[in-house]
């Protein structure tokens, strides 16, 4: 992937993240309440300017109540049951479990 298309790629997703904060109605000052960030850093990012960390980028995500998935391309993938075994190896599946 070329340089132009993954900024393409973050400018579309932070983009995306800030309309669902303005949807909820969370300003940048609740934001940098929500996740110890400064407004102004925020600001920055929402506007295009900066470009954030992925750690950066899921942390704002979170605290706008946002969680990303994957998507296949080529349609050759089950998605959903990758999805699942990631979740049963985190324990977030109590009833996959084994039990004693």
């Amino acid at each position: 992937m070329d340089k132009h298309a993954n900024e393409y790629h973050w400018k579309v997703q932070v983009a995306f993240l800030y309309e669902i904060a303005l949807q909820k109605d969370f300003d940048t000052s609740y934001l940098a309440m929500k996740t110890g960030l400064e407004s102004e850093t925020i600001d920055a990012f929402f506007s295009l300017e900066k470009t954030p960390t992925l750690d950066v980028f899921l942390l704002i995500a979170n605290a706008v109540g946002v969680d990303f998935f994957f998507r296949d391309k080529e349609g050759d993938c089950d998605l959903v049951k990758g999805f699942e075994m990631a979740m049963e190896k985190l324990g977030r599946r109590p009833n996959a479990l084994p039990k004693n």
